[in-house]
């Protein structure tokens, strides 16, 4: 599954046709799951993820290389009753290979890491600038 942009062509014969990156990249996706699967890409992975209900469900698989050097970050969606929790073998078969793997809870806390540290890196910078008798915001 993955959402993008698509455009309505026509060809030769003059017949109505859709093409785009949105159609080619979902092609890859579904190209690089096995029966069962439900693979997503990483745009609507992150849309889901919004979602409390569906972040249990979403299993990284990383980012892979497939056909034409393509760079896909793939996430497959598995519940207890849809889905494969299996990693596919197709990436084998496709000569895919991976590139970045992490998990997304690791990811989100890694942002959680980052955030805290630069508030407490601006924290100290403000008591020290105080502490000297300059107050920022009345050097404005």
């Amino acid at each position: 599954i993955h959402s993008g942009p698509v455009h309505q062509v026509e060809d030769v014969n003059e017949r109505i046709n859709i093409a785009g990156a949105g159609i080619n990249i979902a092609q890859r996706v579904m190209d690089c799951g096995d029966a069962g699967h439900i693979l997503l890409s990483k745009r609507v992975a992150d849309d889901l993820e919004q979602y409390r209900q569906w972040r249990p469900y979403l299993r990284e698989l990383g980012q892979w290389e497939v056909k034409h050097g393509l760079r896909l970050h793939l996430v497959n969606l598995c519940t207890g009753d849809l889905g494969n929790p299996a990693v596919p073998q197709k990436f084998n078969r496709f000569g895919a290979r991976i590139i970045r793997s992490a998990p997304i809870e690791s990811v989100r806390w890694r942002w959680l890491g980052f955030t805290l540290v630069g508030g407490a890196v601006a924290l100290v910078i403000a008591s020290g600038l105080r502490v000297f008798g300059v107050d920022p915001v009345d050097e404005m």
